[in-house]
């Protein structure tokens, strides 16, 4: 006799209450289980870090993940002044100390300083990565790395492109 039949069978006996408690929890975790394969959460999904799922929303109408809104650099912009400190806007307040970033272009990878709040006009949580290298012109990879208010650690990446001397690399 499998579990369910086991449990139906109890059920039916007018068994104890805390049976039907589990035929609840588990169509609540199967109901969990088809949100999780239909909707993907994998941060790398989306150029700029966020997934799908990181626009759910809780029963209050907060947001469930923490997602990158934008940057400066933007994603896939081309900037002719080589950035000094690199910004990101994110949908909930990140923990800074676990805040951090890093910027490559094939080999060379420049470091970013301390993350910082900032305060900023318009949606999201302003946070502020010193640059502490010298950026050539290229094509570069933000890759960003920060944990959000419910414990879950969010990452993604998104590139931009210096041209300072006027002329797209490669040209």
């Amino acid at each position: 006799m499998s579990l369910n039949s086991t449990i139906m069978t109890r059920l039916d006996e007018g068994a104890p209450a805390r049976y039907s408690r589990v035929r609840r929890c588990g169509s609540a975790a199967l109901g969990l289980l088809l949100l999780l394969l239909l909707v993907p959460q994998s941060a790398g999904a989306d150029p700029r870090g966020a997934g799908a799922a990181s626009y759910l929303v809780d029963a209050r109408g907060g947001e469930v993940h923490l997602r990158l809104l934008r940057s400066e650099p933007a994603a896939d912009s081309t900037v002719r002044t080589a950035p000094t400190e690199l910004r990101l806007w994110f949908s909930q307040r990140p923990e800074l100390s676990l805040t951090s970033a890093r910027i490559s272009m094939g080999n060379h990878t420049v470091a970013t300083g301390r993350a910082a709040l900032r305060s900023s006009e318009g949606e999201g949580v302003l946070v502020v990565l010193p640059i502490s290298g010298r950026l050539e012109d290229g094509r570069h990879t933000v890759a960003w790395r920060t944990m959000a208010p419910d414990g879950h650690i969010m990452n993604g990446e998104f590139s931009f492109t210096l041209a300072s001397s006027g002329r797209a690399p490669g040209i």
